[in-house]
């Protein structure tokens, strides 16, 4: 698997063109480009069902990453130990 960290620090140039086959009865594909500055890229060729997945995936964790987000906002970071820590340790 090939794993891009995408971070405000680093760029991301995303481009994407539609293939279209030689075959009249083959579903044109869209190949995705992702490229950092960090690492060479990937290319993705994606159907119609598969883009379809990735763009249900992709809205799935940004509504679960809001969803957490803004639980963090109402409650607060908890630094509470789970148990009781020594002050000092026995000599």
């Amino acid at each position: 698997m090939h794993v891009i960290t995408v971070s405000p620090a680093s760029r991301l140039s995303l481009g994407s063109q539609v293939v279209v086959p030689g075959d009249p009865f083959t579903c044109p594909r869209l190949r995705l480009h992702l490229r950092t500055d960090l690492d060479r890229g990937v290319i993705l060729d994606l159907d119609p069902d598969a883009l379809r997945f990735l763009a249900a995936t992709t809205r799935t964790m940004l509504a679960s990453y809001q969803a957490a987000e803004r639980a963090l906002r109402q409650t607060g970071p908890s630094f509470r130990p789970l148990r009781p820590t020594p002050r000092r340790l026995p000599i």
